[in-house]
């Protein structure tokens, strides 16, 4: 887990690890899973998109609404707010786990 993310901010996705939700920013694993097709998604924001494109897909069709897109809501549909660490207590985190932040910068010359 991440220092500045530590497990008790973290969500448990059905595997039962804890994952980082940046890994899903960064294309390293689908942070989201939609309820009804199964279908994944690397942002919250594609799901949305892929839920309101199924909606209309369905509606055209006569789909029942039970067990489809169409039974998700559109309040259902917003993003999620997930807790932040404040100062305070990554301050303590770093005192009890004798932490550091180590910060690796590269770069190149444009002259050589």
């Amino acid at each position: 887990y991440s220092m500045l993310h530590p497990p008790t901010a973290t969500s448990i996705d059905s595997s039962g690890l804890l994952l980082r939700q940046v890994d899903s920013k960064t294309g390293g694993r689908d942070e989201v899973i939609c309820p009804v097709c199964g279908e994944s998604y690397g942002t919250h924001e594609r799901w949305v998109k892929h839920v309101r494109y199924q909606k209309i897909v369905e509606e055209k069709e006569d789909y029942p609404i039970e067990s489809t897109h169409l039974s998700i809501e559109e309040e259902d549909l917003k993003e999620p707010i997930y807790p932040t660490t404040n100062l305070k207590e990554l301050r303590e985190f770093f005192k009890e786990e004798i932490a550091e932040i180590i910060c690796v910068v590269e770069g190149i010359d444009p002259l050589m």
